[in-house]
């Protein structure tokens, strides 16, 4: 008599495939079998969900179709903005770039009442042979 039965069904495939197994059993199996679940398998969590699991599939399935439409809608958005503010944010960044060389060049000047130190690099002739 076998004292554990076991489904298992794949979803997905290549590296996003994912597999749910149900295991029953007779309670004396159980530390066998959590401890092989413990080694091996990512817990789900089923809180929240009641009802036939053939119910509560066919909702999941609506309640991803509608994450998935509203996920579109998202990216389409995203481009949309993109789209219309990229130009902008391309002069910015070029403004704020200018502007960080300008105080990166002005901390290379020291400034007192008498006497003005200026630190930067010139180009040197080079004498040809």
């Amino acid at each position: 008599m076998e004292k554990s039965l076991i489904y298992s069904k794949q979803f997905g495939t290549g590296k996003k495939a994912e597999w749910v197994v149900i295991v029953v059993s007779y309670i004396s199996e159980k530390e066998i079998i959590e401890k092989i679940f413990r080694e091996n398998v990512s817990e789900f969590n089923f809180q929240g969900l009641s009802g036939f699991p053939k119910d509560i599939l066919k909702s999941l399935e609506k309640e991803k179709e509608q994450i998935n439409k509203e996920s579109k809608k998202i990216v389409k958005l995203l481009r949309d903005l993109a789209d219309h503010f990229l130009s902008d944010l391309l002069v910015l960044r070029e403004e704020l770039q200018l502007e960080i060389v300008k105080i990166e060049a002005s901390n290379n000047f020291v400034k007192t009442n008498y006497t003005y130190i200026i630190k930067g690099w010139i180009l040197e002739k080079i004498k040809l042979l």
